[in-house]
């Protein structure tokens, strides 16, 4: 099975031919849970079910407590988690402060490695009907 994806129609406002154009979107499958992903993990592995758990769990702890320090995690081939922050754009060098900063997260870059696995990806079209596109139905007049 691959990636699956929907043709849908998007209005482009700027480039060299802006306009209606046409494009892929993926098509989400259900998200797997942290239970869901412990318990494959520990079926192919030789870790029980709640090691796994507990696994994922100490390590996420650990890159949040990392992030809240300013640090980088790098997980080898795995890839990047790194701090960022949104800050509002002031004049002078003085008006910076940390009321200046609007938002803090993690964001994530995959490994060279996880990259080059991911260019395997197979797509498969899949016919959808979306119903914020459907044309809305015509009522009929009521008959006199």
């Amino acid at each position: 099975m691959g990636v699956r994806y929907m043709k849908t129609m998007k209005q482009i406002m700027v480039g060299y031919s802006p306009g209606e154009k046409y494009l892929a979107k993926i098509i989400y499958g259900e998200t797997v849970s942290l239970d869901k992903l412990s318990e494959r993990v520990a079926a192919s592995s030789s870790y029980n079910e709640g090691d796994v758990y507990n696994m994922f769990s100490l390590v996420m702890k650990q890159v949040v407590w990392s992030a809240l320090d300013g640090c980088p995690v790098d997980l080898a081939k795995f890839g990047r988690f790194y701090p960022r922050i949104k800050a509002k754009a002031v004049n002078t060098y003085e008006e910076v402060t940390a009321d200046t900063i609007e938002s803090f997260d993690i964001r994530f870059f995959p490994s060279p490695e996880l990259k080059s696995q991911l260019k395997n990806a197979k797509f498969e079209f899949h016919e959808v009907e979306i119903k914020s596109h459907a044309p809305k139905p015509t009522p009929t007049p009521p008959t006199p």
